[in-house]
């Protein structure tokens, strides 16, 4: 009767917690992960927000890191027609580059 159950218990936590988990496609013999969907940014997301820029002077607060898709934001909102007249960003400039940064002395 041992024998029984204790091959029978296996089988039955199977139907109890099945291993069908969302993240994976199952197939006869191997579960592989599906593919993850792409994740866009808000700043990747031009169109969304590109209207509402039209037409006014934009200010930016931004550094380096600051890209939409692989280009630098101040650069690909220019070349989209947005009029931007400030750019905020820290003392090493917002290029990240220190031949563009302001030489600031300290007293």
């Amino acid at each position: 009767m041992k024998t029984i159950a204790l091959f029978l218990l296996p089988l039955l936590l199977g139907f109890l917690y099945p291993t069908n988990r969302p993240d994976l496609v199952h197939t006869a013999f191997v579960s592989t992960p599906r593919k993850a969907a792409r994740i866009a940014t808000g700043a990747d997301q031009v169109s969304a927000y590109l209207p509402y820029l039209k037409g006014k002077r934009i200010g930016m607060v931004v550094n380096q890191t600051s890209i939409i898709g692989s280009k630098p934001s101040v650069d690909s909102l220019v070349s989209l027609g947005v009029n931007i007249v400030s750019i905020f960003g820290p003392e090493h400039g917002f290029r990240g580059t220190p031949a563009m940064a302001l030489r600031l002395t300290m007293p």
